[in-house]
Parts: C-alpha cells; sequence; structure tokens
C-alpha cells in the first residue's frame, strides 16, 4: 500500500511537473504570439510613416514647382508691361519729333509765304509806280 502511495506520489508529481511544463510552454507562444504583434504593429507604424513622409514630400515639391512656376510667370508678365511701356513711351518720342518736324515745317511754310507776299506787295508797289511814272 505504500508503494502504491509513494506511485501516486509521484504520479501527481510528475503531473505537476508536466502542467508546469505545459504552461511553460503555453506561456513562451504567448509570448511569441504576442512579440510578433508588436512587431507586425512596429512594421505597419513604419510603413506608414514612411508613405506619409513620401506623400509630404511629394506635396511639398509640388507646391515649390507651383511657386516656382508663378513666380516665373509673374516675371514674364512684368518683362512684357516693361516692354509694352518702353514701346509706348518710343512711339510717343517719334510722334512728338514727328510733331515737331510739322510745326517747323509749318513755320518754314509761313516764313517762305510772307517773304513771298512782301515780294509779291513790291513788285506791285514797284509796278505801281512805274505805271504813275508813265502817265
Amino acid at each position: 500500500k505504500r508503494e502504491e502511495e509513494k506511485i501516486w506520489r509521484d504520479l501527481e508529481e510528475v503531473r505537476r511537473q508536466a502542467a508546469t511544463i505545459e504552461e511553460g510552454r503555453t506561456r513562451t507562444m504567448e509570448k511569441k504570439l504576442a512579440d510578433r504583434a508588436i512587431q507586425q504593429e512596429r512594421d505597419l507604424a513604419l510603413r506608414q510613416n514612411r508613405a506619409k513622409a513620401i506623400a509630404t514630400k511629394t506635396a511639398a515639391l509640388e507646391q515649390k514647382k507651383r511657386t516656382e512656376f508663378l513666380q516665373m510667370r509673374e516675371k514674364q508678365l512684368a518683362g512684357q508691361e516693361q516692354r509694352r511701356v518702353s514701346q509706348d513711351i518710343m512711339r510717343q518720342k517719334k510722334m512728338q519729333a514727328a510733331q515737331s518736324r510739322l510745326q517747323n515745317s509749318e513755320r518754314a511754310v509761313a516764313v517762305q509765304r510772307s517773304q513771298l507776299e512782301a515780294r509779291l506787295k513790291a513788285n506791285q508797289e514797284k509796278a505801281e509806280r512805274l505805271e504813275r511814272m508813265r502817265e
């Protein structure tokens, strides 16, 4: 009977040890699963952060390109406006020069006309004197 009790105690001890071993295996498996889940979460967060960084960088580059394009367009428009203003100024100067030449020509014509009229008058007076002298 004692031996039977000893066998039962040994059997109980073996069962406890087997349960402890099984519990350790279960905890090890749970830890591996938890570690794997944590690593997957980290990997996912890393991929999301990379995607977000790429999207931010792309958006910044696009904004920079838009800004550069707008600045270039503004420069072009300013250059066109400057050329237009310069052309207007040149056109006005040419018109003023033409106007000045026209006025000078008109003055010259007026002077020539008055000289011609003076000669005609002098010739007329001379002809009248000659006519009177003949009478």
